[in-house]
């Protein structure tokens, strides 16, 4: 919901830099960092299938810059699994230069 005033504000800040379109804001909470960032994930992926439907032209989440560390372990791990593991198009580079590429831990 947005106030009168803030509403007022954003017309006035969109004539003054000559642009027609509306922005909306979504405040996202939780009760740490990585919760906010889960929510701002899901939050994303909700905005992303009105994307897809054109419903809305474009969106910025925080969490596309900095995903959340679940997020994190799951793109490592897809990495692992199909890029660098099994049959994956860097396992045949790192194994005929003699390298053997193992998963990082932490």
């Amino acid at each position: 919901m947005t106030s009168p005033a803030l509403a007022q504000t954003e017309r006035q800040v969109g004539q003054l830099l000559g642009s027609a379109g509306e922005s909306r804001y979504f405040v996202v909470s939780g009760h740490d960092a990585q919760s906010v960032l889960e929510a701002d994930e899901r939050l994303a992926q909700a905005l992303r299938a009105l994307q897809g439907r054109g419903t809305i032209d474009t969106f910025t989440a925080v969490s596309n810059s900095l995903p959340s560390l679940k997020r994190q372990e799951q793109v490592r791990t897809l990495v692992e699994n199909t890029v660098l593991g099994g049959s994956g198009p860097a396992a045949p580079a790192d194994e005929r230069a003699g390298i053997r590429c193992a998963p990082y831990r932490a």
